[in-house]
C-alpha cells in the first residue's frame, strides 16, 4: 500500500528496525501495523486518486477557525487585543 507522509517520523518495523520517513515522502509498504498507526495517528495518509495527496493542516485543507491558527470570524476582519468576547 502506498502512503504519504503528512510530517516526519520514525516507525520500528517488528520493535527493532527503525526507519524514518519525512514529510511529503511516498511510503511504500505491507506493514499493517505501520498503515495503521500512522493512518490512526495522523502521520500518514492514502494518496487521493490522481495520485495528490491530501491537503496537510495549515495547507487549505482546513477552513479558517479549524486550524487553531486563525481565528473565526469574518474573513479580513481584524481582532481587537485584549478583546475575548467572541461576539
Amino acid at each position: 500500500m502506498k502512503l504519504i507522509a503528512k510530517q516526519d517520523f520514525s516507525w520500528a518495523h517488528r520493535g527493532v528496525e527503525i526507519e524514518e520517513f519525512k514529510k511529503g515522502q511516498e511510503i511504500d509498504t505491507e506493514d499493517q501495523d505501520l498503515i495503521k498507526v500512522s493512518t490512526d495517528e495522523g502521520w500518514a495518509a492514502k494518496p487521493r486518486k490522481g495520485g495528490s495527496q491530501a491537503p496537510a493542516a495549515g495547507d487549505g485543507g482546513t477552513p479558517a477557525g479549524g486550524d487553531g491558527e486563525t481565528p473565526p470570524g469574518p474573513a479580513g476582519a481584524t481582532p481587537v487585543e485584549g478583546d475575548t468576547d467572541p461576539t
